[in-house]
């Protein structure tokens, strides 16, 4: 199923099915390759992984696919996002890269605030 995914539609689709208590997928996770899975199959189309960008969502500290009122927890091993490179503007902002191929700007517009998340030791 989530290869065939071409269009925001089939996204939202595939998350509102996945969701529902009558259908059971594995579980999507996001490895600390940065790759996308469904079980232990990597999702192999940028534009799908791109489409399901789109919709992450972060509440706490987990991650979810929104699609209206559907969410779908998704399993998140290390950050959802990986920078792959950056580039200093005329205006002192800096324009961020990501293995998806999205742009985030970051500066005085849009501030970067960086935390460190509590982990819990376990004995």
């Amino acid at each position: 199923m989530p290869d065939r995914l071409q269009s925001d539609g089939d996204a939202g689709k595939f998350i509102r099915e996945s969701s529902s208590s009558s259908t059971r997928f594995p579980p999507i996770r996001i490895g600390s390759d940065g790759k996308w899975y469904l079980g232990d199959s990597a999702f192999n189309k940028p534009a799908m992984v791109k489409l399901l960008v789109s919709r992450l969502r972060r509440q706490g500290n987990k991650y979810y696919l929104q699609e209206d009122r559907w969410r779908l927890p998704i399993v998140v091993d290390d950050l959802p996002l990986q920078i792959v490179a950056l580039a200093r503007q005329p205006d002192n902002s800096v324009q961020l890269h990501t293995s998806e191929g999205e742009c985030l700007s970051v500066g005085a517009a849009h501030r970067l605030a960086l935390s460190r998340l509590a982990t819990t030791a376990h004995v």
